[in-house]
């Protein structure tokens, strides 16, 4: 006698864990080849200015090159150090968003202000483009919100520099309003809109993604790490709003929207905008009667320092180490001290928090690589005055100087002989 034994399982669950399993792996795959062209790229990035900057300066060292062509050089040089200085910034704050470590400065600001401060510095590469860039500030725009203006003009500055960066004819145009965002709070809305090449709808999807670009030819036409939209959507969310792409068709542009929403209820009624220093401070002689103690490490940016302030008249002493800082600052009497932050022997923070606990009652400017809002918090917490961000520019120097030294020179009563640990 015969017969048959059948026997069946349900494997549908198992079926699901092993699509997931194969999605997942196809999304780690294609994550891992997205690194791979970013790393690509952003190396070509890194190299390609640095490259221009060594060719330039070892070019400088002829002393028989032409003034016209030794101030064109250096213009190139000043131009790539600029660039170079913009890709580790992104790199550096893509990380600190990514690990959590960012924090968001709460100040008045005046969105418009930045939006032309940002039209400002990005007009000459429209002009090089033969491109018109516009600001347009539309009825409901608010004139203050509470946030954070340098991540701010961070944002706009990438939006738009995209936006330049892809626009071959026509123009750009960045249009400020205003929304009511989350528990009623006042936000300020930014479209920037380009006549640049726009964007297929398969290549949108994927736009605000770590190490994104368009495609290949993309990069190599018109460069770019693919870190600029990633970095800029995660800094608008920090500061309660967002980066959208509103439309964009292949050869004929492209519309982004920025949101961001005041950390407060209500607007303020004055703006906390710092004063632009005035041009005139690179010129002439504004220091003369200022002294000045610089404490930095490093020998290149100390005499660099030095020459700047002595250029313009200022009387300078110079530390290689908080130490050295303290003993100088302590039997000295200046009108500023500025301090590196990261030193041998005794850091920044240790040595201005060492002066204040001797009641050193001059102003301490604290100078330092990282730009980043929560180093600036800490420095002032350490008892620094102000916050001076490297690399260093000579407007910015001079006005932080000025604005300092406007006192009347102390020194303690009886200042220790040596401070020494």
């Amino acid at each position: 006698m015969e017969g048959w034994l059948g026997v069946s399982f349900d494997i549908h669950d198992r079926k699901i864990v092993e699509q997931e399993l194969q999605r997942a792996k196809e999304e780690a795959e294609r994550a891992n080849q997205l690194k791979s062209t970013f790393l690509a790229n952003m190396s070509h990035e890194i190299r390609t200015p640095l490259g221009a900057m060594l060719g330039f300066a070892d070019i400088l060292k002829d002393p028989t090159l032409p003034a016209d062509d030794r101030r064109h050089y250096l213009d190139i040089l000043t131009r790539n150090g600029e660039q170079l200085s913009s890709i580790i910034n992104d790199i550096l704050d893509l990380s600190k968003v990514e690990a959590g470590f960012l924090n968001f400065e709460h100040r008045e600001t005046n969105p418009l202000q930045i939006a032309f401060d940002t039209a400002s510095l990005l007009d000459v590469k429209a002009q090089e483009k033969g491109i018109t860039l516009e600001v347009h500030s539309l009825p409901g725009a608010p004139e203050t919100i509470v946030s954070d203006p340098i991540r701010l003009k961070q944002i706009l500055l990438n939006i738009v520099g995209n936006a330049i960066k892809f626009t071959s004819t026509g123009g750009v145009s960045l249009f400020l309003s205003g929304y009511t965002g989350s528990q009623g709070r006042p936000g300020v809305r930014f479209e920037v809109k380009d006549t640049g090449v726009g964007l297929a709808p398969e290549a949108a999807a994927d736009l605000f993604q770590l190490f994104h670009q368009a495609d290949a030819s993309t990069s190599r036409k018109f460069g770019g790490t693919g870190l600029g939209l990633a970095l800029s959507r995660r800094l608008a969310r920090g500061l309660g709003g967002d980066v959208t792409l509103l439309e964009s068709r292949a050869g004929q542009g492209s519309t982004f929207m920025i949101e961001v929403q005041s950390f407060a209820d209500e607007a303020p009624r004055t703006t906390d905008a710092e004063t632009p220093a005035p041009k005139a401070l690179s010129d002439g002689k504004p220091l003369i009667g200022k002294r000045v103690l610089v404490v930095e490490d490093s020998p290149d940016n100390q005499k660099l320092i030095q020459h700047l302030l002595v250029r313009r008249g200022a009387t300078v002493d110079a530390a290689s180490d908080g130490q050295q800082g303290v003993n100088l600052a302590l039997n000295g009497r200046y009108h500023v001290v500025l301090m590196d932050i990261q030193m041998p022997v005794m850091d920044g923070y240790t040595a201005t928090r060492r002066l204040r606990d001797l009641g050193y009652p001059g102003a301490i400017i604290a100078l330092t690589a990282h730009a980043m809002s929560e180093v600036r918090l800490r420095a002032l917490g350490a008892g620094y005055t102000d916050h001076l961000p490297k690399p260093i520019h000579a407007p910015e120097l001079i006005a932080a100087v000025l604005k300092h030294s406007n006192t009347v020179l102390t020194t303690l009563a009886k200042p220790p002989a040596d401070q020494s640990l």
